[in-house]
C-alpha cells in the first residue's frame, strides 16, 4: 500500500512538473502564432510597411520588436510625401494567465509600448519625449482570440508658432482568433490646436465600432461616435457645433452591399446665425460586392505603384457594367436644419434601373437613371444664401433671381417658403410636376 501511494504520488509530481513545463511552452506557441499572424495582416495594407520583425521566444516569457513605417502624402507645408517610422516593443508573458470574464485562463498576456523611431522623433518633436505614443495590455485566449486595453497619454507640444494639446486617449478592443471580427471603443477629452490668429478645439469624443471582414479587402459593420463640442475661432469670428452624433452601418447579403450613415448636431452657432436640430441621413444599396472588392484591390495596387492612374481609370470604366448590373441606389434620405426663419428640409436619390448597361450608348446611360430631388426652406434665408453666393446685396437683385427661377418653373414661392421637386425619369426632366423636355433640352435652356 505504501509503495502504491508513493508511486501514485511520484506520478502526480512528474505529471504536475511536466504540465508546469509544457503549458507555458504551449501557451507561448499560441501567443507567437497570433503575434505573427497579426503582423502578417497589417503587412497586407499597401499604406503600411513592416520594416523589421524580431521575436525572441523564451520558456515563460518572450519579447518582440517591430518597426512599422507609414507613408503620408502631402501633409507638410511643401506637400512632400513623408515616411514615419514607429517601433513597437512587446513583452509576452506565457500562460496560463487569468483572463476573467467568460474565459478563466488564457495563453498569454502581452504588454506593448509604441514609440517613434529616432529619425521620426527628430523630424516631429511633438512625438518625442519620455512618454510613449501608445501602451496596450492584451490578453490572448487559448483559442487565439484577444482582448486589449490601450491608452495614449496626454501631451503638449509646440510646432513653430502653433501650440497643440492632447488630453490622451483610452479604450478597449477585442479581436477574433481568425482576425475577421473586431470590436472596439474609445474616449478622448479634448484636442486643441492654437496659433497666433486661430484656435480650434474638439472635446468630449467617444466612439464604438464592430467590424466584420468580408474579404481581405472589404469590411462591414457598425460605428457610433459622439462629440460634445467643436469650436473654431478665427479673425474675431467663432463657429461652435455642439452635440454631434454619427452612426454608420454596412452589411452584405447575396453578394450585394447596403450601407447607411446618420449625422446630427444639436446646435450650430455661426456669425450668420444660430441653427439647431441639424441632421443628414444618407444610404446606399445594391452595390455589387465583387465589383467593389475589385475596385478597392486595384486602388491599393496603384498605391503600391503596380498600376498607373490611367490604368486604374481604364479598369474602373471596364467594371462599370458589373457595378450597375444589380441596379445600385444612392440616397440622401433626409436633410434638416432649423433656422431662425424656419426649417430647411430636403431629400434626394439616384438609382440605376436598367440592369447591365451598354457603355457605348450614351442615351441608354441617361435613360437608365432615376434621379429625384426635393428641397424647401424659408424665403428670407434663401435670399440671404443667394446674396452670399453671388456677392450681391440682398434685395431687388436677389428677388429678381428667385422670380426668374419661378417663371421657369424650377421653384415654387408660396407663403414665405421656397420649394422645388425635380426628377429625371427615362431621360426626361420634370420640375414641380411639369415636363421640361429631355435632359439635353433642359441643360441647353439653362
Amino acid at each position: 500500500m505504501k509503495r502504491t501511494i508513493l508511486t501514485t504520488g511520484l506520478v502526480v509530481v512528474v505529471a504536475a512538473g511536466g504540465a508546469a513545463f509544457a503549458l507555458p511552452h504551449w501557451a507561448g506557441g499560441v501567443a507567437e502564432k497570433q503575434h505573427q499572424a497579426a503582423w502578417d495582416t497589417i503587412a497586407e495594407d499597401p499604406r503600411l510597411e513592416v520594416v523589421s520583425r524580431e521575436y525572441n521566444r523564451g520558456m515563460r516569457q518572450s519579447t518582440a520588436r517591430t518597426e512599422l513605417a507609414i507613408t503620408v502624402g502631402g501633409n507638410n507645408a511643401k506637400g512632400e510625401v513623408q515616411r514615419l517610422v514607429f517601433v513597437e516593443e512587446d513583452t509576452i508573458h506565457h500562460g496560463p494567465v487569468l483572463l476573467g470574464g467568460d474565459s478563466v485562463l488564457g495563453a498569454a498576456r502581452v504588454e506593448s509600448v509604441v514609440r517613434p523611431s529616432e529619425e521620426t522623433a527628430a523630424a516631429y518633436p511633438g512625438l518625442a519625449g519620455d512618454k510613449p505614443l501608445l501602451t496596450a495590455d492584451t490578453f490572448v485566449a487559448f483559442d487565439g482570440s484577444s482582448r486589449m486595453r490601450y491608452a495614449s497619454p496626454a501631451r503638449e507640444w509646440q510646432q513653430d508658432d502653433v501650440h497643440m494639446s492632447f488630453s490622451g486617449l483610452n479604450g478597449t478592443a477585442q479581436v477574433s482568433a481568425a482576425m475577421d471580427r473586431m470590436e472596439g471603443d474609445g474616449a478622448m477629452d479634448s484636442f486643441l490646436v492654437e496659433g497666433p490668429d486661430a484656435r480650434a478645439e474638439i472635446s468630449g469624443v467617444t466612439f464604438r465600432s464592430d467590424a466584420r471582414a468580408l474579404s481581405s479587402w472589404l469590411w462591414t459593420g457598425s460605428t457610433e461616435m459622439q462629440v460634445d463640442g467643436i469650436r473654431i475661432e478665427e479673425a474675431d469670428e467663432t463657429v461652435a457645433i455642439d452635440g454631434v452624433t454619427l452612426t454608420a452601418s454596412s452589411d452584405a447579403e447575396d453578394g450585394l452591399l447596403q450601407g447607411s450613415m446618420d449625422l446630427s448636431a444639436e446646435s450650430v452657432d455661426t456669425p450668420r446665425g444660430t441653427f439647431s436640430e441639424g441632421r443628414l441621413r444618407v444610404s446606399s444599396g445594391n452595390l455589387d460586392q465583387a465589383a467593389i472588392e475589385q475596385m478597392v484591390e486595384w486602388s491599393q495596387a496603384m498605391e503600391r505603384g503596380e498600376l498607373t492612374p490611367q490604368e486604374l481609370n481604364s479598369r474602373f470604366m471596364n467594371i462599370w457594367p458589373d457595378l450597375l448590373a444589380a441596379n445600385p441606389r444612392l440616397a440622401m434620405d433626409e436633410l434638416h436644419l432649423e433656422t431662425p426663419e424656419g426649417p430647411f428640409s430636403g431629400s434626394a436619390s439616384a438609382e440605376w434601373t436598367a440592369g447591365r448597361p451598354d457603355m457605348n450608348n450614351p442615351m441608354a446611360l441617361i435613360n437608365g437613371l432615376l434621379i429625384e430631388l426635393q428641397l424647401s426652406g424659408p424665403e428670407e434665408r434663401v435670399r440671404t444664401l443667394f446674396s452670399e453666393m453671388t456677392g450681391t446685396a440682398k434685395g431687388e437683385a436677389t428677388g429678381d433671381r428667385l422670380a426668374a427661377l419661378e417663371q421657369q418653373g424650377l421653384i415654387v414661392l408660396q407663403d414665405g417658403e421656397v420649394s422645388t421637386e425635380l426628377a429625371l425619369r427615362d431621360g426626361t426632366v420634370h420640375a414641380n410636376g411639369t415636363s421640361m423636355g429631355s435632359v439635353w433640352q433642359f441643360l441647353g435652356a439653362l
